[in-house]
């Protein structure tokens, strides 16, 4: 007769052995969730970016994409607010981060703060920034 501990020990690495390994797992969160953000379903982005971010999948981009989803899909100024912070914190590249920070604070009519990100985007921005300079004028001029 097997013993309970052989028979639940077998089980255990039977169903470890079935699962992906975390690391591919993450990664297709990642993706997931930018080609969910593309599509449009903000919370699935949210959701798998975050499932990345936990999993320690590139936390730049996971923080950026949970941040553009937050507020694309319209969630609490507050913690859209905090989302970008955070990508803010952990990005390298912070020009991409407090452009879309600034069209943010733009679009909630928070000009102080939106030209205190825009000061410090043209302070970091140094290469291929034309495309936000170009949004945060229209945003600019559509007050």
């Amino acid at each position: 007769m097997i013993s309970r501990f052989i028979l639940v020990s077998c089980l255990w690495f039977g169903l470890f052995s079935l699962a992906p390994p975390s690391g591919l797992a993450s990664e297709d969160d990642l993706r997931r969730s930018r080609a969910a953000l593309a599509d449009g379903r903000y919370l699935t982005a949210l959701y798998l970016a975050e499932q990345a971010l936990l999993a320690g999948t590139n936390p730049p981009a996971a923080a950026l994409v949970m941040a553009r989803a937050a507020d694309l899909g319209k969630a609490a100024d507050r913690r859209t607010e905090q989302l970008y912070l955070n990508a803010l914190e952990v990005s390298q590249n912070k020009a991409r981060v407090l452009g879309y920070l600034s069209l943010f604070y733009l679009q909630r009519g928070q000009h102080e703060k939106a030209g205190q990100a825009e000061a410090d985007f043209i302070a970091v921005c140094r290469y291929q920034c034309a495309p936000f300079k170009q949004q945060i004028k229209a945003a600019k001029q559509n007050r």
